[in-house]
């Protein structure tokens, strides 16, 4: 048996196995996913192996009830297949009223696999796809992600099928609304997002500086794995998907986190002090708090004594 027979065949047992319809770009195909680090279940990493020429670097993956970006070149296996490393999408950024997913590093920091994503250096990489709409797309452009506002400072064409932008903090125009969606953007006002939760981190009455306020939310759910069975094969279930967010509070000891859906949020971590998230409130596990009654439309204060 041929080289390339072998792999075809094994290719398709695989297909049959455990592949499943997937969006490349928006077209359905059958492929199946393959874990970027053998030795553990990789959440924001996964090899997608498909036939040859549907998936390219830059192309966007839906599947799972997520959605992936190839961020490599393909790598051809002897003409029977064809694999890509993707990295799952967390963010989309607005820019000119558009929807574009993305993939977010901090400077010089990698993100990757479940790290929090410190917005506070203010200096962010950007991966986004390249087509025509992303092209336009210019130095000193302010785009919009992740809760925050940012300048275009410098951008990469040197992958194909990708952009970097390289992103630094700005400030928020008066009239100009937060943004969260990750998907088509309605026409009209965008409304801002549903919660504020208003911290304020004191020490003896003085705000703390730099206090470091990290929030877990639930994102929806993603494949775990249960264990292998009696071939050795692994037996995937299904469990929550959070996503963990890191801010800093400023010279006054203030940081305001906005949120989706309260019901959303898991967990919130100040320093060493964790606060555990219920449905009609906070409650500390360590540490004191003192939270005011304000009505939800509104937000919610917090004062955090250390």
């Amino acid at each position: 048996m041929s080289n390339f027979k072998a792999l075809r065949d094994s290719f398709n047992r695989h297909i049959k196995e455990y592949g499943q319809t997937v969006l490349i770009d928006g077209e359905p195909i059958r492929a199946f996913f393959g874990e970027y680090d053998d030795k553990k279940n990789s959440h924001d990493h996964k090899y997608i192996f498909a036939d040859i020429g549907l998936v390219k670097q830059g192309s966007v993956v839906v599947a799972r009830g997520q959605r992936w970006i190839s961020v490599s070149h393909v790598v051809n296996i002897n003409n029977a297949y064809e694999k890509s490393l993707v990295r799952e999408i967390k963010f989309c950024l607005k820019w000119q009223n558009k929807a574009i997913p993305c993939v977010m590093d901090a400077r010089m920091q990698s993100i990757d696999y479940g790290q929090a994503i410190n917005l506070a250096t203010g200096n962010v990489d950007i991966t986004i796809p390249q087509n025509e709409d992303t092209r336009a797309i210019v130095e000193d452009d302010n785009l919009f992600v992740a809760n925050q506002k940012w300048k275009v400072e410098g951008i990469d064409y040197s992958k194909i099928g990708l952009i970097t932008l390289y992103c630094g903090k700005t400030a928020w125009g008066g009239e100009e609304k937060v943004w969260s969606a990750c998907g088509d953007i309605p026409d009209g006002d965008v409304e801002p997002l549903e919660r504020s939760i208003r911290f304020t981190v004191v020490d003896d009455g003085v705000g703390i500086e730099d206090a470091k306020v990290t929030i877990k939310i639930e994102v929806g759910t993603e494949q775990v794995l249960e264990g292998y069975d009696p071939m050795g094969r692994p037996i995937w279930g299904t469990g929550i998907k959070y996503e963990e967010v890191e801010y800093s509070t400023d010279a006054d000891g203030k940081v305001e986190i906005l949120v989706t859906d309260l019901e959303e949020l898991e967990e919130i971590t100040i320093d060493r002090y964790n606060y555990i998230v219920e449905k009609d409130g906070y409650t500390m596990v360590e540490g004191n708090v003192l939270k005011e009654d304000i009505d939800d439309d509104e937000g919610i204060d917090i004062v955090v004594e250390l």
